[in-house]
């Protein structure tokens, strides 16, 4: 189903639900293996769904994350296939893609009050737009779900990101971070970065595959 994106009102004017991530809470994330996992992404003229994001002119750094690694592998690794494929082209993914990949996990050290897309946070009165615009829709309508993050970063509530459900893998829910709302320590590793394409990781990645119906093309 193609679904056509609104353009947001303006961000003062939404009605957003609220929630709260707590302390210690692991938040899982796949980045290139290149990275510090505690980096944020500043890089500007990305084509993906929330970024890159610019707000008057100054790059904002964000971070996925996921909060099973399930989502982390879904909505990141897996995030390019094709949620019809047998319609369109085959569902899979080149092992050279996974091992440019790693997992790591994090745990922030305080709450973190995310904009909830999740349950009745979309569609309601003062948030008009659906889960199927907003996270469904394909790339064409990349450049309105971007503005729609700037709105949710320019909403005076002053959220540190926004969090809504996966739509790779949808019993996770995947969030987005803004690097200028979570001070110097905020975000803190908790065990070893693990590489995609190496045992034990590479096993768990083939068995998603695997359940998802998702070809890895050696």
């Amino acid at each position: 189903m193609s679904f056509k994106v609104p353009a947001p009102p303006l961000a003062e004017t939404l009605d957003p639900a609220l929630t709260l991530w707590e302390s210690g809470v692991p938040i899982h994330r796949a980045h290139g293996r290149q990275f510090d996992p505690l980096s944020f992404n500043r890089k500007q003229g990305l084509d993906f769904r929330f970024s890159s994001l610019n707000v008057d002119g100054l790059p904002i750094g964000v971070l996925y994350g996921a909060d099973s690694l399930m989502g982390a592998i879904s909505e990141t690794l897996f995030h390019t296939v094709p949620a019809d494929g047998d319609r369109i082209k085959p569902r899979a993914i080149l092992m050279a893609s996974i091992e440019k990949y790693a997992l790591s996990v994090l745990q922030p050290t305080r709450q973190l009050k995310l904009i909830d897309l999740t349950g009745h946070g979309l569609g309601r009165l003062g948030m008009p737009v659906t889960h199927g615009e907003l996270i469904l829709s394909n790339a064409t309508e990349y450049s309105q779900t971007r503005a729609w993050a700037k709105a949710f970063y320019r909403h005076p509530v002053q959220a540190d990101g926004f969090l809504w459900v996966s739509r790779q893998y949808n019993l996770a829910r995947a969030l987005m971070l803004f690097e200028d709302r979570l001070g110097a320590g905020t975000l803190v590793l908790t065990g070893e970065t693990a590489l995609a394409g190496r045992s034990p990781l590479i096993e768990q990645i083939e068995d998603a595959a695997r359940e998802a119906k998702i070809v890895i093309i050696i």
